[in-house]
């Protein structure tokens, strides 16, 4: 056995938990918890592991020179994020630029807890630290003294050693709490060479893999006791009791008229049963309404669920965890959804959601638990206080869509992630959510059975008789027979169909179709000249690339409303004849 301080080089994927950091916050809430991360003390290993070990210290110095933390200081982003994650960033990059083998051992928590926490807490503090210490409570509490952060994370020893022909790493970790100035625990952890998966991922059979599984254990420890530990979570649990004991006793035992929400919702939808509806709360004006529904169904498995078509989406809470084999065989039985609806224009629209699988202990209280955790989760009180929030009823379920070219940021993302959002909802700004998804869904019913009628009756009798009448053709292409692509304005006076063609030759050519309704005449569209693809090449991403140069669309475009393409591009005349349009018989 080689025994060794702190000497070697060794890296995991250091940015895997960095995503999902840059969210704006309107404050600075408390930093909670505060966490410094020492590295290890005294370190053993075998020496059968040098090769290994040394290999990846190679790969660190490629990580380390290339720097890529830089890219994330530099952007605008990072100016936006509260203090404790700038300040987790700053020292992630001095601690990352100083890395070795065992320093890696506090990355890979300072980015789990980081990534971790910030789904519990608003604004948790995580820092690495390259003091190292036997770990007496005297020395972690001058640590703490001097450092003022409430925890310590610090490993006294690490020993990776053989079994069997196996590697295996056993790390000892304490984890010390600054408030009481004790040590909430000190155990050790060991970690074989399998790949754990998920957070703790790893190539098998790597002294990685022996790492991440001792500290996926660790670390597991560590949320538990801090989150427990935590005033804040303490005094939220308190408030989620008392929301529970105000939702049961004044809400969910109220009488409700079963005939409002029953007379909105078509017998005909199969989806929503009416029989299963066990509370319904309404606004003021009776013009909006949440139902809760939930029933004990029969006995189903993943495969049975895949073959269900009745819910497209759904949350399944299991008893099991993901790597327990029953996960996958035993799906929790109880069946419960949310319908809210709203009255717009003089009817009613709706919209079933938050379908969920889960095991209470009996159908009563399986009942209530939907209905305290849908409206704790959908913001029925204020944050952190048992008072109702006065805008329920205008927000998250009864959201609106929003004009986001009105928002402060649309100068940054308008050109980018919001961009085909804000098209496609333009039509819908100030509707409710609700209201404007089933308009949305309605009208590309609509559009597609018109699509189809058009399919049917115009084009493809026009094709069979165009296509027959060239001596210089084959017909279209097959992916262009089975899926049409129809781009016209919402009002549909022009319509537009790229289509690909093969020639004697089995040449695959790109031409554009145009169909003019109030002409009831069909035209080929010559501003683009027909474009030869390669027989390998998907058909819509060459139509995007060639249209590119008239106009901005994709297939998300459900109209293509652009005045300038259609009048400059298509429908422009010279002496009352259409230039790009040539007349087809």
């Amino acid at each position: 056995m080689r025994a060794r301080n702190r000497s070697i080089c060794f890296v995991v994927l250091a940015f895997v938990f960095l995503n999902g950091y840059f969210s704006a916050l309107d404050a600075q809430p408390v930093e909670e918890p505060q966490i410094l991360i020492l590295t290890p003390n005294q370190v053993s290993y075998d020496p059968s592991f040098e090769k290994e070990i040394k290999n990846q210290t190679e790969l660190l110095r490629k990580k380390i020179d290339s720097n890529p933390i830089e890219n994330i200081l530099n952007s605008p982003e990072f100016l936006k994020l509260p203090d404790a994650r700038k300040k987790f960033f700053l020292n992630f990059k001095t601690f990352y630029e100083r890395l070795d083998f065992f320093k890696n051992i506090a990355l890979i928590c300072g980015n789990y807890l980081s990534y971790t926490f910030a789904e519990k807490f608003p604004n948790p503090l995580i820092t690495m630290n390259d003091i190292h210490t036997a770990g007496s409570v005297a020395e972690l509490r001058a640590i703490h003294d001097s450092v003022g952060l409430q925890y310590i994370i610090n490993f006294p020893s690490v020993r990776l050693y053989k079994d069997s022909g196996k590697a295996f790493a056993k790390i000892t970790m304490q984890l010390y709490d600054g408030q009481t100035g004790a040590i909430a625990f000190s155990k050790e952890y060991i970690g074989g060479w399998d790949n754990p998966g998920f957070e703790f991922a790893c190539e098998d059979s790597t002294l990685s893999c022996t790492i991440n599984n001792a500290l996926s254990q660790a670390l597991a420890e560590v949320v538990g006791t801090v989150t427990f530990l935590s005033p804040r979570i303490r005094y939220e649990k308190q408030i989620a009791q008392e929301r529970y004991l105000l939702l049961i006793n004044r809400y969910y035992s109220a009488p409700f008229d079963e005939h409002i929400i029953n007379s909105a919702i078509p017998k005909t939808d199969s989806l929503i049963d009416p029989a299963l509806l066990f509370q319904c709360l309404y606004d003021s004006s009776h013009t909006k309404f949440v139902g809760f529904y939930s029933a004990k169904m029969g006995k189903l498995d993943f495969a049975a669920m895949q073959k269900n078509k009745k819910d497209k989406w759904v949350n399944i809470k299991v008893d099991h965890d993901l790597n327990d084999p029953a996960f996958f065989d035993d799906i929790p039985q109880t069946y419960a959804y949310l319908v809210c609806g709203v009255r717009y224009d003089g009817k009613w629209f709706y919209q079933k959601m938050d379908v969920t699988y889960f095991n209470p202990k009996d159908s009563f209280q399986g009942k209530l638990e939907y209905f305290n955790s849908s409206l704790q989760d959908h913001h029925f009180f204020i944050e952190h206080t048992t008072d109702l929030d006065p805008q329920f009823w205008e927000t998250d379920l009864f959201e609106k869509i929003k004009d986001l070219r009105k928002d402060p940021q649309w100068a940054q993302y308008g050109t980018g992630m919001w961009k085909n959002e804000e098209r496609e909802n333009r039509p819908y700004i100030g509707m409710y959510k609700v209201v404007a998804d089933a308009l949305r869904k309605d009208r590309d019913e609509l559009s597609s059975r018109t699509d189809t009628a058009m399919k049917k009756s115009i084009f493809m009798p026009f094709y069979e008789r165009y296509l027959s009448n060239s001596k210089d053709v084959l017909g279209l292409s097959h992916q262009t027979n089975s899926f049409f692509t129809y781009i016209y304005p919402i009002d549909r006076s022009v319509v537009l169909n790229p289509v690909v063609i093969e020639d004697k030759n089995h040449r695959r050519v790109i031409r554009y179709f145009v169909y003019l309704p109030a002409e009831k005449k069909m035209y080929e569209w010559t501003y683009l000249q027909p474009k030869i693809i390669d027989s390998n090449s998907w058909y819509a991403t060459e139509i995007i690339a060639s249209l590119k140069s008239t106009v901005d669309w994709n297939y998300s475009y459900s109209t293509l409303d652009d005045p300038n393409f259609w009048n400059t591009y298509v429908l422009k005349q010279e002496d009352k004849k259409y230039k790009y349009l040539k007349p087809l018989p």
